[in-house]
């Protein structure tokens, strides 16, 4: 079910995550049963998210988040309902599968401190329009103030109502950089 795209940037390829031991570390990254739980769309002016079975071919996967901006383009969305403990000033990797109207996705990590947000760190992303693209973002914990993480993403710089879609949104202590060049 993932991923990954080593320093330069490309996409090393897609591989299953079970045969690289990767665990995630949020609690609902595949939407098991259909379930969205601990999913939220977020931020100041937020869209609608909802879990659907007809997301748009090619995906491989039977559930995704369906996330529907607001009017003006604005919107993130996020695993803050059940957020994981995290150690400060440590590397997370966020991976996920995409599908945007934009030309790229912002993703990363919400921080939060016994479950309420402190801030968030993201990397912006190119992709391909309306094309399910993998892609995965490596990022810091702040150095102190917090104690939970929990993956976000957006489609930045839409400025009318769009609808993306995610699903397979894994985060991980490791990337799969990381285990594939440990098992070669």
């Amino acid at each position: 079910s993932l991923i990954y795209a080593g320093a330069s940037g490309q996409l090393l390829g897609l591989c299953e995550a079970t045969v690289f031991g990767l665990t995630p570390l949020n609690a609902n990254p595949y939407l098991t049963g259909g379930s969205g739980t601990g999913w939220q769309a977020g931020g100041s002016s937020p869209g609608t998210l909802t879990v659907t079975s007809t997301p748009p071919a090619g995906s491989g996967y039977t559930w995704a988040l369906e996330c529907v901006s607001n009017a003006t383009g604005g919107g993130d969305f996020e695993e803050d309902g059940q957020p994981f403990p995290i150690a400060n000033n440590a590397q997370y990797f966020v991976t996920g599968l995409f599908y945007t109207p934009g030309s790229s996705i912002s993703l990363g990590m919400d921080w939060l401190l016994n479950g309420s947000w402190v801030s968030a760190t993201s990397n912006t992303i190119a992709i391909t329009p309306n094309t399910w693209t993998v892609i995965s973002a490596a990022v810091t914990a702040p150095a102190s103030g917090v104690n939970q993480g929990a993956p976000q993403f957006s489609t930045p710089g839409q400025g009318s109502t769009y609808t993306m879609y995610a699903t397979a949104v894994v985060c991980s202590s490791e990337s799969v950089a990381d285990q594939i060049a440990a098992v070669t």
